[in-house]
């Protein structure tokens, strides 16, 4: 009976996500209802510990989420920040676009237009590792991969989507999903990046590369021929020096260098990657302008990164994913 329960709750959650409802009090509602029902089954004797207790059970339900907001705020809220603001630091030097750039120019000799199509779907892929944030990366390819495609011949739906489709998976040691599913496993973020994530990435990355060339040539083919106007209304992007380009590789190389792939000596964690990039890029900075007033007022961009959507979306919806896989798993156990 519990296994049923916990299937149906898990099938309704699912269709209210796809319904686009509020994913945060989604997950949060059916986990606290999971709760209940356990509780009212004589599944479990109370929701909470007696030390922890509240003495009413509904306050007990609710004080789950308080617990849960703490344990996550304190550790995985902070990783998922420093990723957002250094993701944003790097937008605001132009490294994130030099990388870009750097990579685009030979495709674009090919000539070639869909199969530059596909090898810049698989660039884009790549690139989603080092930029975690979807929005952040679709900007990015929008001042630099859009227009050459459209210059190439492909129309803006069929670039468009292959920009869209560049986060597909949400991986990377700085994806929300990578942080979140290994503190839940107790598992090194190297770990379970290079051990369980890496191979069907590299999978799904193939096939979907593939599935845009065949799909977009048709659907080019069936349609209108599009102009290419639109490139003149994308806004341009700094673009940083040559060597700037390895700035945002720099926490993936921290993480995975100092881990049993390089370095298993020197512990390092998500966070403190990002804060030596960090500091790496603020010392760039300070040799390229040589003013220490400009480089200490773009400290700015990292903490006002580290703020804002990032934080109230990313982090309430680990919560609400906490809770209900919690919930879950204690279901299985009953």
């Amino acid at each position: 009976m519990n296994i049923v329960i916990c299937i149906t709750i898990i099938a309704i959650t699912g269709i209210l996500l796809m319904k686009r409802y509020q994913p945060q009090p989604v997950l949060i509602g059916m986990g606290i209802l999971m709760m209940f029902i356990a509780y009212e089954a004589n599944w479990i004797d109370a929701i909470l510990v007696e030390s922890q207790s509240t003495g009413v059970l509904v306050f007990d339900a609710m004080d789950i989420v308080r617990i849960t907001t703490s344990e996550n705020i304190v550790n995985l809220g902070l990783m998922i920040m420093t990723c957002a603001g250094y993701a944003k630091y790097m937008e605001h030097i132009g490294a994130g676009t030099r990388l870009a750039h750097t990579f685009i120019r030979p495709l674009y000799r090919l000539n070639r237009p869909y199969i530059v199509l596909a090898l810049m779907f698989l660039l884009n892929m790549g690139l989603s590792i080092c930029v975690p944030n979807p929005l952040s990366l679709a900007l990015l390819m929008m001042v630099t991969m859009y227009p050459v495609l459209l210059r190439l011949g492909v129309s803006p739906v069929g670039a468009a989507a292959v920009i869209a489709t560049g986060h597909l998976m949400d991986v990377g040691p700085g994806a929300v999903s990578t942080l979140l599913i290994a503190k839940t496993l107790n598992m090194p973020v190297p770990n379970y990046f290079v051990g369980y994530q890496l191979r069907l990435y590299f999978l799904v990355a193939i096939v979907t590369a593939i599935a845009h060339f065949f799909w977009q040539k048709y659907r080019d083919r069936v349609e209108e021929p599009k102009t290419i106007d639109a490139c003149e209304s994308i806004p341009e992007a700094p673009i940083g020096p040559k060597l700037y380009m390895i700035f945002p590789l720099l926490p993936l190389c921290f993480i995975l260098g100092f881990s049993q792939y390089g370095f298993p000596g020197v512990k390092m964690n998500v966070t403190l990657a990002m804060m030596l990039a960090f500091g790496i890029a603020l010392l760039a900075e300070l040799i390229r302008h040589r003013n220490l007033r400009i480089v200490l007022k773009s400290t700015t961009i990292f903490f006002e990164g580290m703020g804002g959507n990032q934080f109230s979306y990313a982090v309430t919806l680990i919560i609400g994913g906490t809770n209900l896989c919690t919930r879950t798993s204690e279901f299985r156990s009953y």
